[in-house]
């Protein structure tokens, strides 16, 4: 009989069904979703979850939760009283704390707790990214020079398996004529509360106006919103159906990803699948999926974004964006996702028999 796992999700993104898809191959996969919007929401949910856990926490040979914080708490407290293994997923905003944009668990005590209690006594992790448990921050000055697990919880000690996001080649592939100098960035509820900072979006609409002859197509924008612009040559569209997103990249020249923090960001990814050439920020996982195939902001710099823009409009456009498809095809598959995710479920639950 096949064993059974519990897959608690905040959100069932494409990515969250592509993981249970994956499970599914081998494991008999219930889910739990824990969306606590709006957050009045959150404790009715603990109890609903509690209440799930104490009836049938023991039918599990495994537990995961997609990301750390209340949603992973009992599942890791009662993980421990169950002797059940959970593996918690972590993909970025429970490692993070920036207090000039408040963003991140640790930037709010309690919910920086609960991230905590559930890492210290979750079974193993699986990040996407190892920056997600240490690395030395200088992006900008206005937070703290570190980030990640290790920095944010005293005497961190959980095990870890890195595994990153994987990708779909077949399904994202340039399918248009690129438009001459032409960007984009996507970035979901720009508008809301720190998105803009967050995502770098201030500081492509002010490096647009010194780009006259340029595009900067900006995705996520709601309807009724309206952006402080200082150039007609942005453009703002409302969230895009994948469909609509893969045109948009094919059609695209130039990908920017220029936010504060990110984990594992998919968008990058996707449309350098569509020959995007990526143009990114100096944080978590962004160089290494860039790789030698676009550009890095080293600092949150106006100038300097401004210089890197005006070279990558002369570089060798063609070269890049063969350069940008192989390289996420080559390091960054579903296949290879698939195939980690599998192994280290196996490892875990063969432990417990």
């Amino acid at each position: 009989m096949k064993n059974k796992i519990l897959f608690i999700y905040t959100g069932r993104s494409s990515f969250v069904k592509k993981d249970i898809e994956i499970l599914s191959q081998k494991y008999i996969v219930d889910e739990f979703a824990f969306i606590a919007f709006p957050k009045w929401k959150t404790p009715f949910l603990l109890l609903k979850q509690f209440f799930l856990l104490l009836f049938k926490g023991k039918s599990y040979s495994l537990m995961i939760t997609q990301f750390a914080g209340y949603h992973s708490y009992l599942p890791a407290l009662l993980g421990k009283l169950y002797n059940t293994t959970v593996l918690i997923i972590c993909g970025g905003t429970e490692s993070a704390g920036f207090p000039s944009i408040s963003y991140g668990n640790f930037n709010k005590k309690w919910l920086g707790l609960f991230t905590k209690w559930s890492i210290n006594m979750a079974t193993h992790l699986a990040p996407k990214h190892q920056s997600l448990i240490h690395f030395k921050y200088d992006y900008d000055d206005k937070d703290y020079p570190e980030q990640g697990l290790q920095f944010f919880i005293r005497n961190f000690n959980t095990p870890y398996t890195i595994i990153e996001n994987g990708y779909d080649a077949s399904k994202f592939r340039c399918i248009a004529a690129k438009k001459k100098n032409s960007f984009v960035t996507v970035a979901a509820g720009i508008g809301t509360s720190n998105i803009i900072p967050l995502k770098g979006i201030d500081l492509i609409i002010d490096a647009a106006p010194h780009f006259s002859d340029c595009s900067f197509y900006l995705v996520g924008v709601p309807i009724d919103f309206k952006m402080q612009l200082k150039s007609s040559n942005v453009i703002c569209l409302p969230q895009l159906k994948n469909e609509e997103l893969i045109k948009l990249y094919s059609e695209a020249e130039f990908y920017l990803q220029l936010s504060m923090s990110e984990g594992f960001p998919n968008a990058i990814c996707e449309a350098m699948l569509c020959e995007g050439i990526p143009i990114a920020s100096n944080v978590n996982a962004l160089p290494d999926i860039v790789d030698n195939a676009g550009f890095i902001l080293s600092r949150r710099n106006n100038d300097q974004l401004k210089q890197i823009i005006a070279t990558a409009l002369r570089s060798d456009k063609n070269l890049l964006r063969l350069k940008a498809r192989k390289h996420i095809a080559d390091n960054f598959s579903i296949e290879k996702r698939a195939s980690k995710i599998l192994n280290l479920v196996d490892l875990l639950i063969e432990k417990k028999q």
